[in-house]
């Protein structure tokens, strides 16, 4: 494995830690934890990609993501509804007129888990 590739995982399981981390403070940053929930996941697939070899251009869409793995033979089994839950971390929560509710976070780390779990495999 390359030294980006476990860059890459390293800094997904920091995002991991931080939002599980965030949702255990007294006062819950909700928009933290979902924009943690799609950084996990986002990076966790680039690092894929780059073990794989496969080349990607610079985006923050889960989506764009989860087809050039699948396309490049790199499939895994997801819901994407779980990537919906967690896509409005990559942008939209930066700017004023949304934010997550604590539902909203609750769901993010769902659908961050279940994708983390299944997206591990094909980091070895």
């Amino acid at each position: 494995m390359s030294q980006l590739a476990r860059e890459w995982f390293a800094k997904s399981d920091a995002d991991f830690r931080s939002m599980n981390w965030e949702m255990q403070a007294t006062i819950v940053n909700c928009d933290a934890v979902v924009f943690h929930a799609h950084r996990c996941v986002e990076k966790l697939m680039k690092g894929i990609l780059t073990s794989a070899g496969i080349d990607f251009e610079r985006t923050h869409d889960l989506n764009v993501l989860a087809e050039l793995l699948t396309s490049r033979g790199r499939g895994f089994g997801y819901d994407p509804a779980d990537l919906a839950t967690i896509q409005p971390g990559a942008v939209l929560l930066r700017y004023p007129g949304y934010n997550a509710t604590a539902e909203d976070a609750r769901r993010a780390i769902a659908a961050c888990e279940r994708l983390h779990a299944a997206l591990l495999p094909l980091a070895s």
